[in-house]
């Protein structure tokens, strides 16, 4: 559990993102890809809009890159490369209407096509 444990300048205790267990669990286990996507884009659409705005996809990536990160030991992704990467994912996958909110059929084909994230998930979780 130790490498769940975060801390924050004004916090004496540490803490656990709850968010990032949840979403590294979700790419752990054994359900297949399309499963963990819907459950994913479920997870982070906090407002049930059946879309992902700006800040929910952020929070999505973030939440999955550092889970993943601090279960095989690697670097945390800074902030500024986490907007970097959702800026790019909201460029590439909000085709169908230009909304800058992404519905779940273009969240699915940008990650079935992202071939950056899958080498990553081949990489440290085997999915």
């Amino acid at each position: 559990m130790e490498k769940w444990k975060c801390t924050h300048k004004d916090e004496k205790e540490p803490y656990v993102v709850v968010n990032e267990v949840l979403a590294t669990c979700s790419v752990m286990c054994k359900e297949k890809y399309s499963a963990k996507l819907e459950y994913i884009f479920a997870l982070f659409d906090y407002n049930q809009s059946k879309t992902l705005n700006f800040d929910e996809l952020r929070l999505s990536i973030t939440s999955f890159f550092n889970g993943i990160c601090r279960l095989v030991g690697l670097e945390l992704p800074t902030v500024k490369d986490i907007a970097h990467r959702t800026g790019l994912i909201m460029k590439f996958a909000d085709v169908v209407d230009l909304d800058f909110r992404l519905s779940y059929d273009e969240f699915r084909s940008y990650m079935k096509h992202d071939f950056e994230t899958q080498d990553f998930l081949l990489k440290y979780c085997g999915t």
